[in-house]
Protein backbone atom coordinates (compact mmCIF):
# COMPACT_ATOMS: atom_id res chain seq x y z
CA UNK A 1 0.00 0.00 0.00
CA UNK A 2 1.71 3.17 -1.23
CA UNK A 3 0.86 6.54 0.28
CA UNK A 4 0.38 8.02 -3.17
CA UNK A 5 -2.04 5.37 -4.45
CA UNK A 6 -5.09 7.15 -5.91
CA UNK A 7 -8.25 6.49 -3.89
CA UNK A 8 -11.60 5.78 -5.52
CA UNK A 9 -14.73 5.48 -3.37
CA UNK A 10 -17.50 3.35 -4.86
CA UNK A 11 -20.73 4.21 -3.10
CA UNK A 12 -24.48 4.28 -3.28
CA UNK A 13 -25.54 7.41 -5.18
CA UNK A 14 -26.59 10.74 -3.67
CA UNK A 15 -30.08 11.15 -2.32
CA UNK A 16 -32.15 13.23 0.09
CA UNK A 17 -29.75 16.14 -0.38
CA UNK A 18 -26.80 14.05 0.86
CA UNK A 19 -23.55 13.02 -0.84
CA UNK A 20 -24.81 9.43 -0.54
CA UNK A 21 -28.19 8.16 0.59
CA UNK A 22 -26.45 5.33 2.46
CA UNK A 23 -25.08 6.00 5.95
CA UNK A 24 -21.99 3.78 5.66
CA UNK A 25 -20.97 5.38 2.35
CA UNK A 26 -21.62 8.84 3.75
CA UNK A 27 -19.53 8.06 6.84
CA UNK A 28 -16.57 6.88 4.75
CA UNK A 29 -16.72 9.93 2.50
CA UNK A 30 -16.78 12.19 5.57
CA UNK A 31 -13.85 10.32 7.11
CA UNK A 32 -11.81 10.76 3.92
CA UNK A 33 -12.50 14.49 4.02
CA UNK A 34 -11.57 14.83 7.68
CA UNK A 35 -8.34 12.91 7.06
CA UNK A 36 -7.61 15.27 4.13
CA UNK A 37 -7.09 12.36 1.76
CA UNK A 38 -7.70 13.13 -1.93
CA UNK A 39 -10.22 10.80 -3.55
CA UNK A 40 -12.69 10.50 -6.38
CA UNK A 41 -16.23 9.17 -6.14
CA UNK A 42 -17.95 6.59 -8.32
CA UNK A 43 -21.68 6.53 -7.63
CA UNK A 44 -21.92 2.89 -8.60
CA UNK A 45 -25.05 1.99 -6.71
CA UNK A 46 -24.29 -1.59 -7.72
CA UNK A 47 -22.88 -3.95 -5.12
CA UNK A 48 -21.65 -6.24 -7.91
CA UNK A 49 -18.52 -4.06 -8.20
CA UNK A 50 -17.52 -5.11 -4.68
CA UNK A 51 -15.80 -8.45 -4.02
CA UNK A 52 -17.86 -8.83 -0.84
CA UNK A 53 -21.09 -7.63 -2.41
CA UNK A 54 -21.29 -4.52 -0.26
CA UNK A 55 -20.67 -0.80 -0.51
CA UNK A 56 -18.81 1.39 0.36
CA UNK A 57 -15.78 0.08 -1.48
CA UNK A 58 -12.41 1.83 -1.48
CA UNK A 59 -9.95 1.11 -4.27
CA UNK A 60 -6.38 2.19 -3.56
CA UNK A 61 -4.02 1.08 -6.28
CA UNK A 62 -4.55 -2.67 -6.51
CA UNK A 63 -6.02 -2.99 -3.01
CA UNK A 64 -9.74 -3.16 -2.22
CA UNK A 65 -11.47 -2.41 1.09
CA UNK A 66 -15.21 -3.03 1.37
CA UNK A 67 -17.57 -2.20 4.20
CA UNK A 68 -17.36 0.56 6.78
CA UNK A 69 -14.89 -1.16 9.12
CA UNK A 70 -12.20 -2.08 6.56
CA UNK A 71 -12.56 1.29 4.82
CA UNK A 72 -12.10 3.09 8.12
CA UNK A 73 -9.03 1.00 8.99
CA UNK A 74 -7.49 1.94 5.65
CA UNK A 75 -8.24 5.64 6.20
CA UNK A 76 -6.70 5.47 9.66
CA UNK A 77 -3.51 3.99 8.21
CA UNK A 78 -3.31 6.68 5.53
CA UNK A 79 -4.30 9.56 7.83
CA UNK A 80 -1.39 12.01 7.82
CA UNK A 81 -3.34 14.61 9.81
CA UNK A 82 -3.65 12.21 12.78
CA UNK A 83 -7.36 13.04 13.09
CA UNK A 84 -8.20 9.37 13.52
CA UNK A 85 -5.19 8.47 15.63
CA UNK A 86 -5.63 11.04 18.40
CA UNK A 87 -7.78 8.98 20.79
CA UNK A 88 -6.36 7.32 23.88
CA UNK A 89 -6.80 3.57 24.25
CA UNK A 90 -9.72 4.16 26.62
CA UNK A 91 -11.36 6.62 24.23
CA UNK A 92 -10.79 4.25 21.33
CA UNK A 93 -12.56 1.46 23.19
CA UNK A 94 -15.44 3.79 24.03
CA UNK A 95 -15.71 4.94 20.41
CA UNK A 96 -15.76 1.33 19.21
CA UNK A 97 -18.55 0.45 21.65
CA UNK A 98 -20.67 3.42 20.57
CA UNK A 99 -20.12 2.67 16.88
CA UNK A 100 -21.27 -0.90 17.50
CA UNK A 101 -24.38 0.52 19.17
CA UNK A 102 -25.10 2.66 16.11
CA UNK A 103 -24.45 -0.13 13.62
CA UNK A 104 -26.80 -2.48 15.46
CA UNK A 105 -29.63 -0.46 16.97
CA UNK A 106 -29.91 2.28 14.35
CA UNK A 107 -29.17 -0.08 11.48
CA UNK A 108 -31.86 -2.52 12.60
CA UNK A 109 -34.30 0.36 13.08
CA UNK A 110 -33.54 1.58 9.56
CA UNK A 111 -34.16 -1.88 8.13
CA UNK A 112 -37.52 -2.11 9.86
CA UNK A 113 -38.45 1.42 8.84
CA UNK A 114 -37.65 0.85 5.17
CA UNK A 115 -38.79 -2.74 4.74
CA UNK A 116 -41.57 -3.39 7.26
CA UNK A 117 -43.43 -0.10 7.59
CA UNK A 118 -46.01 -0.95 4.94
CA UNK A 119 -46.48 2.56 3.55
CA UNK A 120 -42.72 3.14 3.30
CA UNK A 121 -42.13 -0.21 1.64
CA UNK A 122 -44.91 0.26 -0.90
CA UNK A 123 -44.20 3.89 -1.78
CA UNK A 124 -40.40 4.01 -1.76
CA UNK A 125 -38.43 0.91 -0.78
CA UNK A 126 -39.98 -1.65 -3.11
CA UNK A 127 -40.07 0.58 -6.23
CA UNK A 128 -36.46 1.70 -5.69
CA UNK A 129 -35.21 -1.84 -5.06
CA UNK A 130 -37.24 -3.44 -7.85
CA UNK A 131 -36.16 -0.86 -10.43
CA UNK A 132 -32.67 -2.37 -10.41
CA UNK A 133 -33.85 -5.69 -11.84
CA UNK A 134 -36.02 -6.98 -14.67
CA UNK A 135 -39.52 -8.32 -14.06
CA UNK A 136 -40.35 -10.89 -12.70
CA UNK A 137 -36.93 -11.33 -11.06
CA UNK A 138 -37.40 -8.04 -9.21
CA UNK A 139 -40.51 -9.38 -7.46
CA UNK A 140 -38.70 -12.48 -6.24
CA UNK A 141 -35.58 -10.60 -5.13
CA UNK A 142 -37.59 -8.04 -3.17
CA UNK A 143 -39.47 -10.84 -1.42
CA UNK A 144 -36.21 -12.65 -0.63
CA UNK A 145 -34.57 -9.47 0.69
CA UNK A 146 -37.52 -8.81 2.98
CA UNK A 147 -37.44 -12.42 4.19
CA UNK A 148 -33.70 -12.20 4.91
CA UNK A 149 -34.11 -8.93 6.79
CA UNK A 150 -36.88 -10.43 8.92
CA UNK A 151 -34.57 -13.32 9.79
CA UNK A 152 -31.83 -10.83 10.72
CA UNK A 153 -34.12 -8.80 12.96
CA UNK A 154 -35.36 -12.00 14.57
CA UNK A 155 -31.84 -12.78 15.79
CA UNK A 156 -32.12 -9.79 18.14
CA UNK A 157 -35.83 -9.27 18.70
CA UNK A 158 -38.05 -12.14 19.79
CA UNK A 159 -40.96 -10.14 18.42
CA UNK A 160 -40.20 -8.07 15.31
CA UNK A 161 -42.34 -5.02 16.00
CA UNK A 162 -42.09 -1.26 15.55
CA UNK A 163 -42.53 -0.69 19.28
CA UNK A 164 -39.57 -2.82 20.34
CA UNK A 165 -37.21 -1.86 17.52
CA UNK A 166 -37.85 1.87 17.74
CA UNK A 167 -37.55 1.75 21.53
CA UNK A 168 -34.08 0.20 21.18
CA UNK A 169 -33.09 2.89 18.68
CA UNK A 170 -34.38 5.62 20.98
CA UNK A 171 -32.35 4.23 23.88
CA UNK A 172 -29.24 4.20 21.70
CA UNK A 173 -29.84 7.81 20.67
CA UNK A 174 -30.30 8.78 24.32
CA UNK A 175 -26.91 7.25 25.14
CA UNK A 176 -25.22 9.02 22.22
CA UNK A 177 -26.82 12.33 23.16
CA UNK A 178 -25.64 11.95 26.76
CA UNK A 179 -22.10 11.15 25.61
CA UNK A 180 -22.01 14.17 23.29
CA UNK A 181 -23.47 16.60 25.81
CA UNK A 182 -22.88 20.20 24.75
CA UNK A 183 -19.59 19.42 22.99
CA UNK A 184 -18.92 19.85 19.29
CA UNK A 185 -17.45 16.34 19.03
CA UNK A 186 -17.75 13.10 20.96
CA UNK A 187 -14.12 13.46 22.04
CA UNK A 188 -11.67 16.38 22.06
CA UNK A 189 -11.36 16.28 18.27
CA UNK A 190 -13.29 14.68 15.39
CA UNK A 191 -13.23 10.89 15.29
CA UNK A 192 -14.68 7.99 13.35
CA UNK A 193 -17.57 7.97 15.83
CA UNK A 194 -18.54 11.48 14.71
CA UNK A 195 -18.57 10.34 11.08
CA UNK A 196 -20.64 7.26 11.87
CA UNK A 197 -23.27 8.96 14.03
CA UNK A 198 -23.62 11.99 11.76
CA UNK A 199 -24.09 9.77 8.71
CA UNK A 200 -26.84 7.68 10.30
CA UNK A 201 -28.64 10.71 11.71
CA UNK A 202 -28.44 12.50 8.35
CA UNK A 203 -29.69 9.53 6.34
CA UNK A 204 -32.65 9.02 8.66
CA UNK A 205 -33.59 12.70 8.61
CA UNK A 206 -33.21 12.84 4.83
CA UNK A 207 -35.29 9.73 4.26
CA UNK A 208 -37.90 11.05 6.68
CA UNK A 209 -38.60 13.91 4.29
CA UNK A 210 -39.73 11.41 1.64
CA UNK A 211 -41.14 8.39 3.44
CA UNK A 212 -44.88 8.52 4.21
CA UNK A 213 -44.33 7.07 7.70
CA UNK A 214 -41.57 9.21 9.27
CA UNK A 215 -41.53 7.42 12.63
CA UNK A 216 -37.76 6.91 12.92
CA UNK A 217 -36.99 10.44 11.74
CA UNK A 218 -39.36 11.77 14.39
CA UNK A 219 -37.41 9.89 17.06
CA UNK A 220 -34.12 11.31 15.76
CA UNK A 221 -35.47 14.86 15.68
CA UNK A 222 -36.20 14.43 19.39
CA UNK A 223 -32.42 14.58 19.94
CA UNK A 224 -31.56 18.12 18.77
CA UNK A 225 -27.92 18.02 19.86
CA UNK A 226 -27.35 15.01 17.59
CA UNK A 227 -29.10 16.79 14.72
CA UNK A 228 -26.86 19.86 15.17
CA UNK A 229 -23.82 17.59 15.45
CA UNK A 230 -24.69 15.87 12.17
CA UNK A 231 -24.98 19.22 10.40
CA UNK A 232 -21.62 20.28 11.82
CA UNK A 233 -19.86 17.08 10.73
CA UNK A 234 -21.34 16.95 7.24
CA UNK A 235 -20.31 20.56 6.67
CA UNK A 236 -16.87 19.00 6.10
CA UNK A 237 -18.19 17.73 2.74
CA UNK A 238 -18.98 21.22 1.44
Amino acid sequence: MADDDPIVLYQHPPGWGLASRDAACLAVQTALKLARLPFTVNNAGNTAVSPTGELPLLCAGEELFSGFGPCLAYIRNRDTSDVFNALTDEEGASAKAFMSLVQVELQYAKIYWYWFEEDNYTAVTHPRFASRFAWPLNIFLAWRQQRDYHALLSTKFEQVSAEKIYAAASTALDALSARLGDSDWFFASPSALDCCVAAYVSEILGAGSELPTPALATIVRGHPTLVAHAQRVLAQLE
